[in-house]
């Protein structure tokens, strides 16, 4: 969740350092997040930057606040509120989260939200013009266990209920934030 996204052109790409620079992502810590065209990447994307929002130390205001702000944006576009105006906004605050940075958390927040726009922009816009809500039902990708023997993986249980201060929520809210995403639930026809 700290480099660049990877699109399918680039599957061939050699697993180190200097062939993944030339293409334009890295290999951070080693770890993948890998999701087939099943997935919207604007839920993707929104996953990816409610962790790192989550995550941020609050040190630098630009990172706390910028990866909160774009993390708000996506927000929007998954519920289908969102307007061309908010994608220009993401792309600029993308600019300006790792000013003044004591760490990289900012710089990849950065990469994973210019690229992914990049990359994706046809779906990033088609998404937005429709107005609809996305299925919004990914999890977050925080490995909790890996099974040796059958290579199985079991995400964090509890990583969803992460509040920008650290702290857990009391309960589990996530059929309130799914039904918050897809706008139900609030009264509005």
């Amino acid at each position: 969740m700290s480099n660049a996204v990877i699109t399918p052109a680039m599957l061939d790409t050699p697993l180190c350092f200097d062939a993944m620079r030339e293409v334009g992502s890295g290999l951070g810590s080693g770890g993948f997040v890998v999701y087939d065209t099943t997935r919207s990447i604007v839920d993707v994307l929104g996953v990816l930057l409610r962790f790192l929002a989550v995550e941020s130390c609050g040190q630098c205001n630009a990172c706390k606040l910028g990866t909160g702000a774009m993390s708000e944006i996506v927000q929007r576009v998954q519920r289908g509120e969102a307007e061309q105006t908010d994608l220009e906004t993401l792309l600029r605050r993308s600019h300006t989260v790792t000013d003044q940075n004591r760490c990289f958390l900012p710089v990849g927040a950065q990469l994973i939200v210019g690229s992914t726009v990049e990359a994706f922009v046809d779906e990033f816009v088609a998404t937005v013009e429709a107005g609809d809500p996305t299925p919004a039902d990914l999890p977050i990708p925080l490995i909790d266990w890996i099974d040796d023997d059958t290579g199985e993986v079991t995400w964090h249980p509890r990583v969803h209920l992460r509040r920008s201060d650290w702290a857990d929520a009391d309960e589990d809210p996530v059929a309130t934030r799914l039904a918050a995403l897809r706008g139900e639930g609030t009264g509005e026809d």
